[in-house]
């Protein structure tokens, strides 16, 4: 996503610099009509990855919750403590991976998205 973020700024950026030169309303609107929707697509996209990271985020709460509760009840549990406790930090680990990831890509996502509303500046000044 973040690729096709940095190919609309450059396209935008570049059709921008030409109306800036040789003004053409029609153009304009079109471009910022464009732009406009685009920027919805990726603020769509900047949403569900939001809820996605919640959500990843509340299953590694859960899980390490539940490591907690074994360790705590693990002198009542015996050997079966051992296991649980294996496969719950293995769980943990490996939505804490997943987790990480994606706040890197909504990071990502969030930077393209503020770098367009430079451009959705630039074009709402034009039209004026």
């Amino acid at each position: 996503m973040d690729k096709a973020i940095a190919e609309h700024y450059e396209l935008v950026a570049t059709r921008l610099e030409a109306l800036e030169q040789t003004p053409d309303a029609e153009a304009l609107h079109r471009l910022y009509d464009y732009h406009m929707d685009r920027v919805r697509d990726f603020q769509h996209e900047r949403l569900i990855h939001l809820l996605v990271t919640f959500f990843f985020g509340g299953l590694l709460l859960l899980a390490v919750a539940g490591l907690f509760m074994i360790v705590v009840q693990s002198p009542f549990l015996g050997n079966v403590a051992t296991l649980l406790t294996v496969l719950v930090s293995g769980v943990a680990v490996l939505l804490l991976i997943v987790e990480l990831f994606y706040v890197r890509y909504y990071y990502k996502l969030e930077n393209g998205t503020q770098k367009l509303y430079e451009l959705s500046v630039r074009l709402y000044g034009l039209l004026k």
